[in-house]
């Protein structure tokens, strides 16, 4: 086990690690937070189970030109853009309800928005993994990355519910906000753009 703490002093796979580990914890806030808001604003179960269906249907309908785009672009971009995106997304909901505009619309926008980013998000983040690490560091890297995917997992819902029994659904997603806004920084720090080679030689000819 301690070996897989080694691939941590390399900067870019610890950044990428820090990054993935903070987004992760925020989408678990997003997926509490944005269907008991539709229940807050209409008290209709249907259409609160609509808000699963509009976080879904955005990675089944992109996932294919997410993962074409990062085989063409630079795929750190392609995740600091998400979560800068995701960030003032998200950070509209509780800015509108603070000022009483708050209306369901608005809440499955970003929903449905959040998670088309997800789509073009995610094939980026897997496929820059092998970039960084190679051989015994990528198994040791993956499964870092699966202690921290089910730390999140269990820990996150936890957290999101003490964090909206103390300020509220609304306010949560303000955290929500800090979390991109700090996965966003992460990846700024990572030290290469990690741009394909393939695209590297259309770019060249």
């Amino acid at each position: 086990m301690l070996k897989s703490y080694e691939v941590l002093k390399n900067r870019d796979f610890l950044c990428l690690f820090l990054s993935a580990t903070t987004s992760k914890l925020g989408t678990s806030f997003f997926q509490i937070a944005l269907p008991l808001l539709v229940y807050d604003l209409t008290k209709s179960p249907s259409l609160m189970a609509l808000t699963f269906v509009l976080e879904i249907t955005p990675q089944v309908l992109f996932s294919l030109l997410g993962g074409a785009l990062a085989d063409r672009i630079s795929k750190k971009y392609i995740l600091l853009i998400g979560d800068i995106l995701s960030a003032i997304l998200i950070i509209i909901i509780p800015l509108a309800a603070s000022i009483n505009v708050l209306d369901i619309w608005i809440v499955y926008v970003v929903a449905f928005l959040i998670s088309a980013i997800s789509a073009f998000y995610h094939p980026s983040f897997e496929s820059v993994i092998p970039e960084i690490l190679e051989g015994e560091n990528l198994i040791q890297g993956n499964s870092l990355f699966k202690l921290s995917e089910t730390i999140t997992t269990f820990a996150g819902p936890s957290i999101a519910g003490i964090l909206i029994a103390l300020v509220g659904t609304h306010n949560l997603l303000y955290f929500n906000f800090f979390t991109y806004f700090l996965s966003g920084i992460f990846i700024g720090l990572i030290t290469k753009k990690y741009k394909s080679q393939n695209s590297v030689n259309s770019s060249i000819m």
